[in-house]
């Protein structure tokens, strides 16, 4: 999602969540983009077994000369954690933006959380 809006880099933060809402009832882990049709969706438990770390926070997904797998990885970085209903906001605990000027956007919320720079992970 954060390719389509980036030229809008600087009006975008990445909030960071406490890794507890994994026990939060309900939540499904699905092994790649939702929307894919090569997802699995399943239950915390069974769904962190099926995450690739090393896949998933690659810096590139990219592998020339073969496409399927460029596909797969693409989509594997896309894993996500789906929490229904929302996510309560005791487990917000930061936020990463693209670069200072977005920086001093985000604390002229006053939200009181933590932000810091992080450019990488704005493509």
């Amino acid at each position: 999602m954060l390719s389509k809006c980036r030229a809008h880099n600087g009006e975008i933060c990445v909030l960071r969540i406490d890794p507890m809402v994994l026990d939060t009832p309900n939540v499904i882990i699905a092994d790649r983009n939702a929307a894919s049709d090569w997802v699995r969706f399943s239950p915390v438990n069974e769904g962190l077994g099926s995450i690739d770390p090393e896949r998933v926070f690659s810096r590139y997904w990219t592998h020339p000369g073969d496409q399927y797998e460029e596909m797969s990885h693409k989509s594997e970085k896309c894993a996500e954690v789906l929490v229904p209903d929302c996510v309560a906001p005791e487990f917000i605990i930061g936020a990463y933006v693209v670069d200072e000027v977005a920086m001093i956007r985000f604390r002229q919320l006053n939200s009181g959380l933590p932000v810091s720079i992080k450019s990488d992970i704005y493509f």
